[in-house]
């Protein structure tokens, strides 16, 4: 038998409504007494025993089937604090229970109507609803529980599942109610949590006491966090479109900023604002001039360092999606201003579909379709690198003086090759990938093997793979590439631009003396 001071060690058993109808039909006809405070509600066998408390979260239902026990008077009530009750699991036997009528019941149901609904605050705005709503990403937010709340299931019966809850209620007699803050927090975005039905229940009715302001503070501090983590992961890494761009061969080329978005959303990234055009050439191809590589520098000095100005900003806080189209020097040129070490996706244009995204139907080549091959040794410190991935190179197209050098053994010659030279040897990103391993094996080897000097390169390669190369050469720490050109299949290659540690460099060709050089940063 139970004293009038024993109380729980544990949380008493919580009847939800139906539980409760439940369990008045196992008493039906029993003598069945109640207890209450202003929030909680608790029912028990009046059997002059230390009957076990049932707290119960009682609603219209709940307060109809006790009615039918009071007509009877089957039915007793007790009113204490809510100090009392809290944690109790057995009655008290000293409790002077009093006989509970019909109006009894009607009194109390309005009292927890009054202090578990809209309170005396402002009502809930909408702005402030979609706020929260936003803010729980239509989840739960009461701790670990997470149920969607943005549909209700199919029932035959109106219901809600979804509940604005205030942590400080917008009564002051409300849960968690302050005469301080219920009113002016009422419609307090920060003060409401969205929640399920069964654990608004749990904090307003059934648990206030192991709910304070400052646990409930938390739950809805850390699910925000949680929800904006996850929803982050949908957006893509926002992205600056630049283009690389030449008329080449004196047909324009043109691109689609419809094209151009298209393909960086392909690869999971999202365009910023409209592509920005970079060392854009429209001039005459005039390259069989013998002035034309200094004057290209003197002509576009300011575009290649605004050029590095606009990357150093990009990259600052975004990705950068670069589509290259240009002449060969210029490529390189580009790729080693950009280097490896942000995070740029180059592009490759496709000819026959005359598009930048990447063909979703085309498989990479073998991971040995690319491939490093070392035709001579050399002896003077100098080495020519041919890229060929489009086409072999054409070795009667080499300058003379080179070419004999070369078979000589005087200088080495390294060559990235292709399996199948095409105009489609790079079709997948893949492609790319592959070659910039190849790649650099081959700068490993001129670098730390050859140790040369001076690297003659030559490039018949798709433009992001030249634009690729580039970017592998470490400003600083690479030897001067003279990167060759050549016109048409009627000319022979001839030097173009050669890139230094810190500075490009064009010569003419009728004068070696007038030299033109930007420096690089």
């Amino acid at each position: 038998m139970a004293n009038a001071d024993q109380a729980a060690q544990t949380a008493p058993s919580v009847l939800r409504e139906q539980e409760l109808l439940d369990w008045l039909r196992a008493h039906e006809g029993l003598p069945i007494a109640y207890v209450y405070t202003k929030k909680l509600f608790a029912v028990f066998r009046d059997d002059d025993s230390a009957a076990e408390l049932r707290l119960c979260d009682i609603d219209t239902a709940g307060f109809s089937a006790l009615k039918s026990f009071a007509k009877r008077s089957l039915l007793k009530r007790f009113e204490v604090t809510d100090d009392v009750l809290v944690g109790r699991v057995f009655r008290d036997t000293a409790w002077s229970l009093l006989p509970a009528a019909v109006s009894d019941l009607t009194q109390l149901k309005k009292l927890r109507d009054d202090v578990f609904g809209r309170g005396r605050g402002k009502p809930i705005s909408q702005a402030t609803t979609l706020r929260v709503w936003a803010d729980a990403g239509a989840r739960c937010m009461y701790q670990g529980c997470g149920e969607s709340l943005s549909e209700i299931p199919l029932s035959t019966s109106v219901g809600q599942i979804a509940y604005l809850a205030h942590i400080i209620a917008s009564d002051p007699d409300g849960p968690r109610g302050d005469d301080n803050h219920s009113h002016a927090r009422s419609d307090d975005h920060e003060n409401i949590m969205l929640m399920c039905d069964a654990h608004h229940r749990l904090i307003d009715r059934t648990d206030e006491a192991g709910h304070p302001t400052p646990r409930l503070q938390s739950m809805r501090a850390t699910h925000i966090v949680r929800v904006r983590y996850l929803l982050q992961s949908l957006r893509y890494p926002r992205t600056n479109m630049m283009t690389l761009l030449a008329n080449l061969a004196d047909v324009p080329t043109n691109e689609s900023e419809v094209d151009l978005k298209n393909a960086v959303i392909d690869r999971g990234l999202s365009p910023i604002g409209p592509p920005q055009q970079e060392i854009r050439r429209f001039q005459r191809d005039d390259r069989t001039n013998s002035e034309f590589w200094s004057h290209l520098l003197h002509e576009h000095e300011r575009d290649i360092q605004q050029y590095q100005r606009n990357l150093k900003d990009a990259l600052r806080e975004h990705t950068v999606a670069i589509y290259p189209l240009h002449l060969v020097p210029m490529l390189v040129l580009a790729g080693r201003i950009a280097g490896e070490a942000s995070p740029i996706e180059v592009f490759q244009y496709h000819r026959e579909r005359r598009s930048w995204r990447w063909d979703p139907h085309a498989t990479a080549y073998p991971h040995d379709a690319i491939f490093l091959e070392s035709t001579h040794e050399g002896s003077t410190g100098e080495v020519v690198l041919s890229i060929e991935l489009t086409a072999n190179i054409d070795e009667g197209a080499i300058p003379e003086t080179l070419r004999h050098r070369i078979l000589n053994g005087e200088v080495g010659w390294l060559r990235i090759r292709h399996v199948t030279p095409c105009h489609s040897s790079i079709r997948h990103p893949d492609d790319l990938d592959n070659f910039t391993r190849v790649a650099r094996q081959a700068i490993s080897l001129i670098q730390d093997g050859i140790r040369a000097n001076v690297v003659h390169l030559f490039g018949i390669s798709p433009a992001s793979a030249l634009f690729r190369f580039g970017q592998l050469l470490q400003p600083g720490h690479h030897p001067p590439y003279q990167v060759y050109d050549r016109p048409n299949n009627a000319s022979l290659f001839s030097p173009g631009l050669e890139v230094h540690g810190d500075s490009v460099v064009a010569a003419s060709r009728s004068n070696p003396e007038n030299i033109k050089s930007v420096q690089l940063r």
